[in-house]
This record gives structure tokens, sequence and C-alpha cells, in this order.
């Protein structure tokens, strides 16, 4: 030791009343500001004072603290990860974490704890020198605040001291290979799964027209078109429907002269009957197919269109109907507005004649016709006293070909909901169907005041 002269200088040592009483210190190379941690329901602890015989864990080497007065009857443990020396905290494994002030605010270690009263509690780090050496110690303080100064001291803080740079060129390349390395294999799988679902729907499409080729020759063609060109659902829906309207003519053709001939029995009529009427729904469901296809294909010109006058036509026309069920249709004043006037025709006599068709049979059917106008779109209901929709059921009857009764209650394709969302889609709005009170439904049509200047 210096004191006893075995030594005249040690490079470093840490400032405190011990060293002090027994050697010379040169002017600071170092002075570290230290803080202290506790748990914040940990009372015990209410100054460094307090921490003479505390559990302590650092990120510092513990020869470093322990040359401090305070600490040097500790135990002091290192742990270098901040993540490990919270969790030695929190769970009563250490009582204190004790780290340069700057670090432990820097790993945010310091915002979630309770720092314990410490003045000035700072390691310092000097050369020590033997009592009477006074001129090495001048010489030595007058190098030091230079070399405090110099680029090499400023680089060794940088590197020791200095912010921790979380993003290092490797973590960073490790990161960014993994996301990579997930995005490819997100995206293979996606193309997988929808390449894969591709030529499963286009296998059934493919079995489902293979056997009906040998029969129609425009079925043929339709299926060549969908494997060749993948044509959209309206364009393919109209085609078939249209072309199916010649062989319902032909069947009705042919039935009608079975039945002008003479030498047919009564039940030969009979199923002659029935299939007359199985062509003619038949006929009506490829017409209705006909009707969407073009509600789901055509893009229209808007124009102005009176609501009053269109609805009073459609009236008209259902007059047979309406007069057949002792129907009572009451127009309200109805709003005007920009629309496509044949898709908008199709939508009221859909749900008009929807109220006379589906009545209740113990009440004559009651419909009324009102609209308003307010802020941004305009309001159009139709109301009935008909059988009603249960609720279970009230989004149900808008899909294609879905029918809630059978055939011999209530004829029709189930198609005519579905022709009347489209029209309102094409326009911007939407439709619902809410129960009315006393029995029926109100149909509600709420349509955009200025919609785009075509249809979708």
């Amino acid at each position: 030791m210096v004191a006893n002269a075995d030594a005249d200088l040690i490079p470093l040592v840490t400032r405190n009343q011990n060293f002090s009483d027994i050697m010379d210190h040169t002017l600071p190379t170092d002075i570290v500001a230290m803080s202290a941690l506790v748990r914040p329901d940990d009372v015990k602890y209410q100054s460094v004072d307090d921490l003479k015989t505390a559990r302590i864990g650092t990120f510092t080497d513990p020869r470093f603290l322990l040359e401090h007065a305070e600490l040097q009857t500790a135990e002091i443990t290192r742990i270098t990860d901040h993540d490990a020396l919270i969790f030695a905290l929190e769970n009563n494994e250490i009582d204190a974490i004790v780290g340069a002030t700057e670090k432990l605010a820097r790993t945010g270690i310091s915002e979630r704890f309770r720092a314990i009263e410490a003045p000035d509690f700072a390691l310092t780090r000097t050369i020590g020198l033997r009592s009477g050496l006074g001129f090495v110690r001048e010489r030595l303080n007058a190098v030091i605040p230079v070399y405090h100064l110099s680029n090499d001291y400023i680089a060794l803080r940088n590197k020791y001291f200095g912010p921790e740079v979380y993003w290092s060129a490797k973590r960073l390349s490790f990161v960014l290979g993994t996301i990579s390395a997930a995005f490819l294999l997100l995206l293979g799988s996606f193309l997988w799964q929808r390449n894969h679902q591709r030529k499963l729907i286009f296998v059934q499409q493919e079995q489902d027209f293979e056997r009906q080729r040998a029969h129609s020759t425009t079925l043929g063609k339709l299926v060549a078109e969908l494997e060749l060109a993948n044509r959209e659902q309206a364009e393919f829906t109209y085609s078939i429907s249209h072309d199916l309207k010649s062989p319902t003519n032909t069947i009705k053709m042919l039935i009608s002269e079975l039945e002008d001939e003479q030498n047919i029995s009564a039940d030969v009529k009979s199923v002659l009957s029935d299939m007359k009427v199985t062509n003619r729904r038949m006929a009506q469901l490829i017409e209705d197919v006909l009707h969407y296809s073009r509600i789901v294909e055509g893009s229209a010109q808007f124009e102005p269109v009176n609501c009053n006058a269109l609805v009073d036509d459609i009236i008209v026309d259902l007059a047979s109907d309406i007069a057949s069920a002792k129907a009572k249709v009451t127009r309200h004043p109805l709003p005007d507005f920009h629309g496509h006037p044949m898709q908008l025709r199709i939508l009221f006599q859909n749900l008009i004649a929807n109220a006379v068709k589906f009545r209740a049979p113990d009440r004559p059917p009651v419909i009324k016709i009102m609209g308003k106008s307010m802020p941004g779109c305009v309001m159009i209901s139709v109301c009935d006293n008909g059988i009603g929709i249960a609720e279970e059921h009230r989004e149900r009857v808008f899909g294609m070909f879905n029918r809630l009764h059978i055939q011999t209650e209530y004829e029709g394709t189930g198609l005519g909901l579905s022709m009347c969302r489209r029209v309102v889609s094409n326009h911007s709005g939407e439709i619902v169907a809410k129960p009315r009170p006393g029995g029926g439904t109100i149909f509600e049509i709420t349509f955009e005041e200025a919609p785009d200047a075509k249809a979708d």
C-alpha cells in the first residue's frame, strides 16, 4: 500500500474517506453518479446508509461498488440482464438495485422503483499517491483535464458508458430476416391456398357442365368459355338463362301439340297439364334470372325519376291482381330523385306484388307506399298487413332462390327480393325488412339523394 511505502502510486482508486486518510489524491479522473432503487412499498431502506447489510443487485462489477464506504459490507451480486435484475427485485431475491444513474434511466429501471435518498451518491475515481509526492500530484493534475478532452478519452467514454445501441446490425439483420421469412411463408401459403381453391372450383364446374355437354351445344360453349376466360358470374348467368328460353318454348309447343291429339286418355291429359305448369314455372324462373342478370351486369345512366307517376303506372299494371285479392293500395306523395327508371320499376313492382301475394287469410290486403326526403338521402317504405316475416328470416328473404313457403302455397321463384336488393345496391342505397305493428311487413328503402351518374 501507498501508506506503507510499498508503492508510490496506485493508478486508479475510488475516493472515499478510508483512502483519503492514508493517501494523497489527484484530481478525479472519472465521476459516476449513482442511484439506489428499492421496491416502492419497502420502507426499510430510506438512505444509502441503510444498504450496509442489504442484498444488492447491479450491472457493475461488484468490486467497483465495494470500494464505496457505504457498500463495503453489503452483499453485492452482478446481474447483467436488466429484465433479470428487475425480476430479482420484484420477487424479493435482492433488496435494492445500485448502478449508474444514467444507465438505470436509459434502461427504464429507475421509472419502476423508488429511489432512496442519496445526496451526492457517486463513485469518484482518482490516482492515489503516497504522501509527500506533491510535485507528482501537481504534474498529474496538470495533465488530467487535458486528457479528459482528448479523443482517446471520449472514445473510451462512448465505448463503455455511451448509450446502448439496441438495434445493432446483427440484431437488425436477424429481425428483418425473420420478418422476410415469415412474410414469404404467409405469401406462399396464401397463393397456394388460392390456387388450390381455384382448382377445386374449376374442377367442380367442369364436372357439372361436362354432364350437359352431350345434350346442349350452347351449354358446352359456355363451359369452354368458362375454362378459357373465367367469365364473371353475371355474364354466365345471363347467357345460360337466355339460351334456356328456347328449350322451354319448344317444350311448351310440344305439350300444346300433344293436348290437341284426340286419342289420349284422361291420365295422359293430367300428366300434360302438370308438365305445362312445371314448364311455365321454369319459364318464369328463367325470366327472373334474366331480369336479375341484367340488373347485376348492366350499367345505365341515371336520370330524374318521377316516383309518383312510376308507382301509379305499376298499380295500374297490377290492377287485376289487386282487384282479385280485394286489396287496397294507397300511394302517398313520394319524393323525386335521380335513378334508373327500369330498375326502379322492377323494385316497386316486386314489393307491391309481394304485398298482394303474401296476404293474411283473415283480412284483405292494405298496402301503403310512403316516402320522405331527409338530409342527404330519400326514404321510401312499402307497408302491408300480410303474413309478415319471422325475425330469423328477415335477412334470408333477400337471398337468391330463398323461399319461405312451398310452391303450392305461394307461387314464385325466390328471386324477387334478390332483385330488389340489387336495384337498391345499384343506387347506393339500403333495403331492410321490419315488422309492422299488428301484423305485416314494412320494407324500408333508403337512397342517396345524389348517387353516382352510373349504377355499379
